[in-house]
This record gives structure tokens, C-alpha cells and sequence, in this order.
């Protein structure tokens, strides 16, 4: 830039100053403004590279211990770019572990050295000692710095390298790793080697973390600088709760929720836990209570007792019945981990939609093992609004019932339950427009591995909606969706939990304690539906039957209503959810974690098995055998399950019977897998290969049409030493016609059998396709294929050969085995089906950008955008062999048509990417140190979107646009006083506006549209604007009258509207309107000049063609000539008299009257004589 500044500021001036020096400058200014755009692009990205840059926005933000730091975006379908700060001026580096340890664990080492260049290593752990530099160095690094605040690394990286040595990075949960060093790695023979960083927890460290799942990009309100007027907040906690020593505590309490005289809507929640019981609190959760309204009890009546009740156990026979049988409509959840979270703008949830007050149940689970001492006030703090939102969301609870018939075996390393939400069930809850799915909680406990909550529809899997394969009980998220995923009535929703019990010796059981598991998925949705629970487990025989059991008895089983059968329940019992298993058999159990509660149960059938308890006979199993196990499993799946679907308050919906068959579904296959590396690898060799191909196709045609563009003499010699295969042209008019005309008379005759005129013409016998092959099989055959393709035959004929343009007349296309390179692109460029070829791909190409820009997220559509991405390098080389066919058609004159030159711009610029994967052919494993080359790639390849202009190019194609088109730049021309006089009321009124509706920008009233709509200059002219075109000014206006009244914005209003919308948009109108006309009046009377000089052109051209292609004949020859075409119009007027259909043989001795009378040479005249008796005879084409 300093360098082309003080040249710059020289060709400005003689460009807009000197009228002279404007013409010769005007390129080079543009070269220069060119120059000057893409430095300023480069020299922003060398500072986004090496300073962090503002154009990075990270999606994603990590604080660690000790102040190192790790940012990402996850916006790249293909790649995911981190940024990691370290406060030492040693090495940093994170990873990615299965299990949040150095064994198989992918990392990446980053340093600046004392020269000040950045260092980054692709590395791997096979177990807790030093990493392994990788074979293929995959991350690309893009920039580093050092100073006195520590070190920073920009990289990136593919998502999925297809390198075993590299971890996948995906929607899992991923275990993020991290150390620092003050020193930088050793270097040694082998390589860098990063130093041990030690034992210091405050140097290393493990998080787990969710990098594509969308992020909270927003404050809490009480993390805002100014606390929101319309949002309060209420903190439902419990009081002083005296943990006790044991594995597992359930607290309850009754809370009260301030009382609300109208309806508002929770708009976030974040937890409240003191940081000396971070450790021990498993998860909170909130349940509202709800009394049904049959029982015509008051709220107040029932719970009001309760809300100074320090609260208990949950499940224990001294807990009220009240909190369980009543409290159990779930509305809130934090988890293990849980940052909390914040509803999108248009989602809340109901808040004081009762008379009186609410009440809600706070449910607090406590691990305490080891009987540390804790007093604890744990809760949640929940954020309410009076503005309502557009909609109300609600949680559906899915996936296994709680309950010890969820039984996970020992020593296995992957075994999977299943359980499912049926049809009829979302049927019976569901809208009948469906439900809209935005998050998910999937939830298993210490041995939970994978889990997956499949979508069933019409017997067809559709993709997951949610799917972790590395599960961290300790991080148990909400994971935003970034799609909403609708669920219609009739669906089914599947949810598979994958356990690893390798290290267990005994059975583990479905539960409430985290020693045993569960398997379920919290489901936000929107808009609020009555189905709220929809879980299910195995039906009694499918259980037992299972593993070899027929029948078994025992309390335990008549306690949970089992063999299940809600006809045989109590008639309180009928309308009502049952309780969980779990919930029924620790009730009075006192916390005992008791895992054999199937000692309980014995068997009666089998007669063999009669009298043993299921417990030891379960144990007895040999569960070492994998294929006894898989069966186990595959019989629980494929058998009945009971289902048990609920709506708020706990009523249960019905359904037609007990227990359903599981689904049969035909299975949803993943996008097949794609290793970016070699697919990119591929794409590029293809297009070096074709780019090749078509660089040697353009250097062949430059030389073989070489030959043809001789000089005056060189065709004249060449014409003399070929003149037995050249029919001259003084005689090819004649010639023309009379072979059609042999040709026909013995294509009749052949058909007919006589030489008797036959009623056929030359369209039947003589396709026009049959005709364009002559121009490649016969030589002399080129002047037919001009002739068949045009009527009335003989006028247009004579016309043709008049017109300099048609090439096929010429001396050198007579004399070649096959037309040149320069006339047969021009005939393919005029030819109309390739006109309208060019326009389609056009079209589909723009429409092929688009479809691309919309599949750009997601790897599920990654195979079609490869085929998108081969589509579009098809048709740029398209473009590229039309440019090449314009140019050896005129390569003078392409450059003198505007449209041309930038088509050529665009498609060069098209062209920039494949040609930098040529001299830059890396596969990004490379450890590039060339910071500043990638940044000029990267700047170029931005450029591509310029190849959606091409769409512009239809104007030049299609005649009507082009009328369209050049109204419209006369319009812009014609309109920018008007313009300038209209900006000038836009500003004076937007600034009225601010001033006079100052109040209306400041006012808190909930339900105002438009509060912004004058709080600065842009939005109040992009409001005036709307108003100018007599769109949303109704709402406008209705909400200025709310805080304004109706007098001021009515009359502001009014007057906007006259002065803009009926007077300078009817301006704007007529001027368009004008220019339409003028246009095409303009159009009418080119197109009359056109056909009142176009005979007066064609003599005039032939004659002068004549003087300049004959310049050395002697005067004999020129005089034969100019009396041919002197009395061409006999020959007119000879057919004239015939029937277009029937060809007498008498035609032919007209012809040769009519030659006789026009031969001046003896010496022609007997040529041709000779040439049309032995016609005769053969008759063949002379």
C-alpha cells in the first residue's frame, strides 16, 4: 500500500481531471484500486492471523486453571479452529482423551521459538508417559505470538482426519486435555519432544466439553451490566440441609414461587450451589405440584403447610404423600456440570397461569460416601419475564422407567437397553400439527457409555436426535439442537443406553442411587402438548423370558403390580400414573442400597428351576459367553414392553392395552463416511488433470488453426496446387442448385420408379440432420449443409453467399478435409441449441450455489456437497471452453464486448482456487510456516462467490431482459438527483423522529413492537423506509399510539407516507415507465432500418468481396462474374414459375439455357457442360 499510494493519487488525478489522460489511465486505475482492495484484505488477515484479529468469532470459550484459555469455532462443516493461550512463554497444549488420560489421547503442542516462529505437533498417547509425534502431521497452523502475557497458537484442524492416529472430534462428549510448560519442547535427532509439564494440578487438567453443540452466546441476567427492567428473578433452594453420610440422598422441600397476578414466562436458569458442595450435589431438580381439578381442593390448602417444613427424605414412608403424589410435573433439571441455561427469544415457559400462588417440589441429590461434614443451600435461581414469549415450551421425560428390571449384566464391555415412546401414545398427547424438539438432556449414570434417542416415523428411522457415544456422568448438558426436529402424531421416539460393566462381579440395577442406572432423555419442546412422560420397560414373560424363567412368585412382584394389568387395578387407580419401581421398593428402605431385591422373587417355572431365587440363578448365567448375552439382549428388545404414557397433574393417558410389541423399523444409514484427506486429494488430482487437458486442448487449437490464417499469396498458391478438388466460386451458386436438384430427381426416381415429377421435397428425402453430418464426412458437402438448412431455398441461398460473415463460402474451407477450428466455433456459438445450453447451465449453476450455501452445515449432507462441488467444477469448464471457442472465433473482437470481458474476469477469478491446489498441492498435514502465502490463498478463495455474477450474463443471452436491463441503468442515471433530494427528507425525518418519540424508544411497556424503531439514525431510516413502502406503518403506528397517543404519530405519520410514498415513489415509477418506452420505440425503429437497408448491404458487400478476393484474376473472369450476379434474378424468376413439390425434368434444360446465356468464357462454359452431362449419365453430384 505505500508503495502504490503516491502512483495511486497521480493516476487518480489525470483520471478524473484530465479528459486526455483519462482514456490511457483509466486501466491502470483500476488495476490500482484492484491492488489496493485485496492488500487491505491481506493485511487484515496477517493481523486476524498473528493478534487474535476482530474477524475471528469464536463460537465457543474456555477458561481452564492458571489462566490458560481455549477458544474455538465449530461453524466449518469441515474444519474446527482453535485458538489456546498459556500465561508462560513455554509450550501449550490441549487434546482430546476417551477417557481423560494420556492413553489414547490426540494432542496438540504448540510453542514459539527465540527466532519468534511458531511451532505446532500433531501427537498421541498410547499410555501415561510422553506422547508420540504422529506419522501424518494433520492441524494446520495458522498463527502464533509470544510476549510478556504468555503464549498464543491459532490452528485448525479437519473434524475427522481419517488418521487412526487422531481422535474424531464430533457431537460427543468430548474429554478436552490440557498442560502448560515454561520451557519450550527439546529438540533432538528425532524431533521435538515436548518436557514432562509435572505433577502441578495447576499445569495439566482434564474438562469435559460439547464442541459442536451450540453454545450460550448470552448473559444471565444478573450477569448484565444493567439488570433488565422487565426480567425478575426467584431462587428456589432448600434451607440448612445436614447432608448425611451415604451414597445416596434424595432432599426434598416444598417452595412457594412469589405470587404473580398475571401470566409470565420463565426465560432462563442457572444453579445456586455453594463451591464446598459442587462435589457432592448430583443434580437439582423442580417439579411443579398440581392438584387435579376433580378433587376441587385448593393449592394453598394442601401445600401452604409445608413451605416452612425444613423438607426430608424423598422417598421414605415419612416423607408426605403429598409431595410425591402430587409434585411431580417436571419443569426444571441441572445436572452434574450444568452452566444452566437461556431460552431462545421466542420459547418461555408458564409461570403463574393459576389464581394463586404456585408451589413447587425441589428435589436435591447428595453423594456422601465418605461422611464429610455439609450444611447445604443448594437450589436453582430461575429468571421470569411479564413480556410473554410467542410460545410455551414443555419437557417430555422418555426412555427406561426406574426400575431393577433395567438390569445391566457383569463383564461386558458394551451391552444396550432399549426402551420407546410408541405411536399411540404420541398419537393421544401430541397436536396434530406435532411438536418442535430444541434440546435434550440424555442422562445415564456411572457405567452409561452411549445413548442414543432414535425418531421413528411410518416405519422409517429418521436421522438421531440426539446421540452421545462418549457419556461423562460428570458432565450431563443440555445440548442445543441446531435444527429443531418436529415430532408429529404417531411417531415413535427410541432411547438406547450403552453400559460398560467390564470391571463389575455382580448385576446392576435400574435405580435412584448413582451405584445403579438409568437411561433417559429430557426433551424441551415447544408448543406445550399434554404428553409430558412416555417411558416403558420390559413386559413381565419378555424379562423372565429372556433368560429361561416361565413364571416366578413373590411380594415383591405383587408390590409393582406385576404381571401387569391396569384392568385389575383399584378404580382410584385406573385414571392415575403409576409410580416407578424404584420409587415403590426404596420407599421405607432408608437408604440401603440393596441390589438383591430379585432374592425376593422365586422361580415356580421351570419344574427344574422351581424354588431357586432369580437372583442366584441370574448369577449362576454364564455371562463370559458373548453370544448367550447378545441373545439376552436381543429377546428384551424384541419382545413387549409396558408403556406408560402420562399428562400434567399425573393423569394417565390411555391407551388401547398394557404392552406393545417394540418397533420394526427399517434402520437410518449414516452419510457414508468421507476421509476429507483423501477425498481432497482425489478432487484435486482430477482437477490438475483436467485443468491439463484443457490447457494442451488450447494450445492444439492455437496451432492447428494456424494453417488457415494464411496471407493472400499463400492461399492463392495453395488454391493452384489443389485445383482439381476446388469448384470455383463464380460457378457455386449454379452448382448448389443444380445438385440438390440431380440429387432429388434420383431420389425420386428410386422411390417412385419413374422419371415422372414426384410429390415429395427435399425436407422428406434430406433431414437437416442427415444434412449437418456433411459438414464433417464430405468436404464439398459444406455448401449443402448451408443450403438445406434455410427457406426459401434459392433466395436465401443467393443471400448467404453474399454475406461475409458465413465462412463456409470461403476458398480454405472448400479445400479442408474437415472445417477449421475458427469456423466451426463459430458455427457452435451461433448455433441455438447451444445457446440455450449455455443459458441453462447458467441458471443451474446459480441455483447449484445457493442449494450450497444452504447445505453448508451438517455432515450429513457431505456426500452431495461433493457432488455439488464436481458439478460446479463441470460447468466452470464450460465456461472455459466457451471462452476458448470465443476466442478462436474473434479474439479480437471478445475483447471489445463488455459482457465478455467479465464474463472472463469472473471466470478467472473461478479459476484462482484449482490453480493454487496446484502450486500449493498440501493435504494439510504440512506444518506451513508460511503464514503470509496462506493468507493470500485464503483471501482468493473468498473470492469464488464472485462466479454468482455469472447469472448476470442471461441479459446478454435473452433479448427481453437486455431491454429490462438497459431500462433499468437508464433509470439509475436519469434518478440521482431524485435519489440524493429523497436522502436528504429520509435524514431530516429520522431525526424528527428521534427527537419527537424519544419517549416511546424509553419506555418499558411490556408488549411494544418497534421499541427500537428510533433509537438512532440507521434503524429509524430503516424504519421510515418500510413506512415509504406502505409496509408494517399500521404497526408501527399502533404502537406509537400505546405510550404517544394518537395525535403526533398519526400526523407524522400521514406526512411521511404523502411525501414518500405517493410522491416520490410515483417519480420513481414514471421515470422506469418512460424508459420502457423509449426503449422500445428505439427497438422499432433500429428494427426498420434494419430491413429497408438490408438488400442495399448485400449487393454492396458481395461486390466488394468480389473486388477484394479477385484483385489478381484477369478481366475475363471478373466480367463472367459480375454477370452472374447481375442476372441471378433470372434464376429467381425461372423458379418462381415452378411448384416447390414437383421437380419436372424439364428444369434442367433451363438451367443450362440460363448458363449458356451467361458465360462469357468457352473455356468454363465447357467445364461445366462436361460436369453436368457426366452427371446425367451417373447420375452423382457433380
Amino acid at each position: 500500500v505505500y508503495i502504490l499510494a503516491p502512483q495511486f493519487d497521480t493516476i487518480l488525478e489525470y483520471a478524473i481531471f484530465d479528459s486526455k489522460m483519462a482514456s490511457k489511465s483509466h486501466f491502470t486505475f483500476l488495476l490500482a484500486l484492484f491492488a489496493l482492495i485485496f492488500a487491505g484484505v491481506y493485511c487484515d488477515l496477517r493481523t486476524t492471523t498473528f493478534f487474535g484479529g476482530k474477524t475471528y468469532k469464536w463460537t465457543h470459550n474456555m477458561k481452564l486453571p492458571s489462566g490458560m484459555e481455549v477458544s474455538w469455532i465449530d461453524s466449518d462443516p469441515n474444519y474446527i479452529t482453535f485458538v489456546m493461550k498459556g500465561p508462560e512463554r513455554g509450550y501449550i497444549s490441549i487434546g482430546f482423551s476417551p477417557s481423560g488420560g494420556m492413553a489414547g489421547a490426540d494432542m496438540f503442542v504448540g510453542w514459539v521459538d527465540s527466532n519468534g516462529i511458531g511451532h505446532l505437533l500433531d501427537m498421541h498417547g498410547t499410555h501415561n508417559g510422553q506422547p508420540i509425534l504422529d506419522k501424518t502431521q494433520d492441524p494446520e497452523l495458522l498463527g502464533a505470538k509470544e510476549d510478556d502475557t504468555g503464549t498464543m497458537i491459532i490452528f485448525r484442524r479437519k473434524w475427522d482426519t481419517c488418521d487412526e492416529q487422531d481422535f474424531p472430534i464430533g457431537d460427543d462428549t468430548m474429554r478436552l486435555i490440557w498442560a502448560t510448560s515454561p520451557s519450550d519442547p527439546s529438540h533432538t535427532e528425532r524431533g521435538y519432544s515436548p518436557l514432562y509439564h509435572g505433577k502441578d494440578v495447576l499445569k495439566r487438567g482434564v474438562k469435559s466439553t460439547f464442541m459442536k453443540v451450540l453454545p450460550r452466546h448470552r448473559k444471565f441476567p444478573d450477569e448484565e451490566d444493567v439488570y433488565p427492567s422487565h426480567v425478575f428473578h426467584a431462587d428456589l433452594t432448600v434451607t440448612n440441609v445436614t447432608v448425611p453420610k451415604a451414597e445416596t440422598y434424595y432432599h426434598c422441600k416444598i417452595v412457594k414461587f412469589p405470587k404473580l397476578t398475571s401470566k409470565h414466562h420463565i426465560i432462563a436458569y442457572r444453579p445456586l450451589i455453594a463451591p464446598p458442595s459442587i462435589p457432592n450435589v448430583h443434580h437439582i431438580n423442580i417439579y411443579k405440584c398440581h392438584i387435579p381439578e376433580i378433587l376441587r381442593i385448593n393449592a394453598g390448602d394442601v401445600f401452604e403447610k409445608y413451605v416452612d417444613h425444613p423438607g426430608g427424605d424423598c422417598y421414605t414412608n415419612d416423607s408426605p404423600k403429598e409431595w410425591t403424589e402430587y409434585c411431580f410435573e417436571f419443569r426444571v433439571a441441572i445436572a452434574v456440570g450444568s452452566e444452566g441455561d437461556i431460552l431462545p427469544d421466542h420459547l418461555g415457559d408458564v409461570i403463574g397461569d393459576t389464581d394463586g400462588p404456585s408451589y413447587y417440589r425441589i428435589e436435591v441429590h447428595y453423594e456422601n460416601p465418605q461422611g464429610k461434614h455439609l450444611i447445604d443451600s443448594s437450589g436453582i435461581r430461575i429468571f421470569y419475564t411479564s413480556i410473554l414469549r410467542q410460545y410455551e415450551i414443555a419437557v417430555l421425560f422418555a426412555g427406561h422407567r426406574r426400575t431393577p428390571f433395567l438390569t445391566i449384566p457383569p463383564h461386558q464391555k458394551e451391552y444396550t437397553t432399549f426402551s420407546f415412546c410408541g405411536a399411540e401414545c404420541t398419537t393421544r398427547g401430541l397436536p396434530k400439527d406435532g411438536i418442535k424438539i430444541i434440546s435434550v438432556l440424555l442422562h445415564a449414570h456411572l457405567t452409561g457409555r452411549k445413548i442414543i434417542l432414535r425418531h421413528i416415523r411410518n416405519g422409517k428411522e429418521l436421522p438421531p436426535i440426539a446421540q452421545d457415544n462418549h457419556v461423562d456422568f460428570n458432565y450431563q448438558h443440555y445440548r442445543m439442537l441446531k435444527n429443531e426436529v418436529t415430532v408429529l402424531p404417531g411417531d415413535e421416539l427410541i432411547t438406547e443406553c450403552t453400559y460398560d460393566t467390564e470391571m463389575n462381579e455382580t448385576f446392576i440395577f435400574g435405580g435412584l442411587s448413582t451405584r445403579r442406572e438409568m437411561c433417559e432423555s429430557f426433551i424441551v419442546y415447544y408448543p406445550k402438548a399434554t404428553l409430558i412422560d412416555c417411558r416403558s420397560q420390559p413386559e413381565y414373560y419378555t424379562y423372565f423370558g429372556a433368560i429361561g424363567v416361565h413364571n416366578a412368585t413373590g411380594k415383591m412382584l405383587n408390590d409393582l403390580h406385576l404381571p401387569f394389568n391396569s384392568r385389575a387395578l383399584p378404580f382410584y387407580m385406573q385414571d392415575t400414573a403409576l409410580a416407578d419401581d424404584s420409587m415403590v421398593i426404596e420407599n421405607g428402605r432408608s437408604n440401603e442400597i440393596n441390589h438383591d431385591i430379585f432374592r425376593e422373587i422365586v422361580i415356580t417355572r421351570p419344574k427344574e428351576l422351581e424354588g431357586y431365587d432369580v437372583h442366584d440363578y441370574m448369577m449362576n448365567l454364564n455371562w463370559d459367553d458373548k453370544e448367550f448375552v447378545k441373545s439376552v439382549e436381543a429377546r428384551r428388545k424384541s419382545g413387549y414392553h409396558y408403556m406408560h404414557c402420562s399428562s400434567p397433574g399425573g393423569k394417565k393417558i390411555l391407551t388401547s392395552r398394557d404392552a406393545f410389541s417394540f418397533p420394526v423399523y427399517e434402520t437410518y444409514e449414516e452419510p457414508p463416511k468421507i476421509c476429507l484427506s483423501q477425498s481432497s486429494a482425489v478432487g484435486k488430482a482430477a482437477s490438475n488433470l483436467i485443468l491439463e487437458m484443457l490447457m494442451c486442448a488450447t494450445v492444439a487449437v492455437w496451432f492447428a488453426n494456424i494453417p488457415f490464417k494464411m496471407s493472400g499469396e499463400s492461399k492463392r498458391a495453395y488454391l493452384k496446387a489443389n485445383e482439381n478438388d476446388v469448384l470455383f466460386k463464380r460457378a457455386d451458386t449454379f452448382h448448389q442448385i443444380l445438385m440438390e436438384d440431380f440429387r432429388f430427381m434420383e431420389a425420386a426416381r428410386m422411390h417412385s420408379g419413374e422419371y415422372e415429377a414426384a410429390n415429395l421435397n427435399t425436407d422428406n428425402l434430406f433431414p437437416k440432420e442427415k444434412c449437418k453430418e456433411l459438414i464433417v464426412t464430405s468436404p464439398h458437402a459444406l455448401i449443402n449443409f448451408a443450403t438445406y438448412s434455410h427457406k426459401p431455398q434459392h433466395e436465401e441461398i443467393t443471400t448467404k453467399i453474399m454475406q461475409t460473415d458465413i465462412r463456409s463460402l470461403r476458398f480454405q474451407t472448400r479445400m479442408a478435409t474437415y472445417p477449421p477450428f475458427d469456423i466451426w466455433a463459430h458455427w457452435v456459438l451461433n448455433t441455438s441449441i447451444f445457446k440455450v445450453i449455455m443459458v441453462l447451465v447458467i441458471i443451474v449453476n446459480s441455483v447449484l450455489i445457493a442449494v450450497d450455501q444452504e447445505l453448508g452445515q451438517g455432515d450429513q449432507y457431505r456426500s452431495t456437497r461433493r457432488w455439488l462441488e464436481a458439478m460446479d467444477f463441470f460447468f466452470l469448464c464450460l465456461f472455459v471452453a466457451e471462452i476458448i471457442l470465443k476466442w478462436l472465433d474473434d479474439f479480437r473482437g471478445f475483447w471489445l464486448e463488455g459482457w465478455n470481458v467479465f464474463d472472463f474476469a469472473v471466470t478467472t477469478i473461478s479459476l484462482v482456487p484449482p490453480v493454487l491446489d496446484i502450486i500449493y498441492p498440501g493435504d494439510g498435514s504440512e506444518q506451513s510456516e508460511d503464514v503470509e502465502g496462506k493468507g493470500i490463498i485464503s483471501a482468493v478463495r473468498y473470492l469464488r462467490i464472485l462466479r454468482v455474477f455469472r447469472s448476470l450474463n442471461v441479459v446478454t443471452r435473452l433479448h427481453k431482459i437486455q431491454i429490462i436491463w438497459e431500462a433499468v441503468l437508464k433509470t439509475f442515471g436519469e434518478l440521482i438527483s431524485i435519489t440524493c433530494l429523497m436522502a436528504i427528507f429520509f435524514y431530516i425525518f429520522a431525526i424528527i423522529g428521534i427527537h419527537i418519540f424519544e419517549r416511546f424508544t424509553h419506555s418499558h411497556k411490556p408488549g411494544l413492537k418497534y421499541r427500537d424503531a428510533f433509537e438512532d439514525i440507521p434503524k429509524a431510516i430503516v424504519h421510515l423506509f418500510l413506512v415509504f413502502t406502505v409496509d408494517q406503518y399500521d404497526d408501527l403506528l399502533q404502537s406509537l399510539v400505546q405510550v404517544m397517543g394518537i395525535k403526533i404519530p398519526l400526523i407524522f405519520i400521514l406526512i411521511w407516507i404523502l411525501l414518500a410514498g405517493f410522491i416520490f415513489q410515483n417519480i420513481f415509477t414514471g421515470v422506469m415507465v418512460n424508459n420502457f418506452q423509449n426503449i422500445r420505440e428505439s427497438l422499432i425503429e433500429e428494427s426498420s432500418e434494419i430491413q429497408q437497408h438490408r438488400r442495399l448491404a448485400m449487393e454492396l458487400t458481395f461486390s466488394e468481396n468480389l473486388e477484394e478476393e479477385n484483385e489478381n484474376k484477369d478481366d475475363v473472369h471478373l466480367a463472367w462474374e459480375k454477370e452472374t450476379f447481375q442476372n441471378l434474378h433470372i434464376l429467381t424468376a425461372l423458379e418462381d414459375n415452378l411448384t416447390p413439390t414437383v421437380w419436372p425434368r424439364d428444369t434442367l434444360f433451363q438451367y443450362y439455357i440460363l448458363l449458356e446465356a451467361m458465360a462469357n468464357s468457352i473455356d468454363e462454359r465447357n467445364y461445366i457442360l462436361r460436369q453436368l452431362d457426366q452427371a446425367l449419365v451417373r447420375h452423382v453430384d457433380p
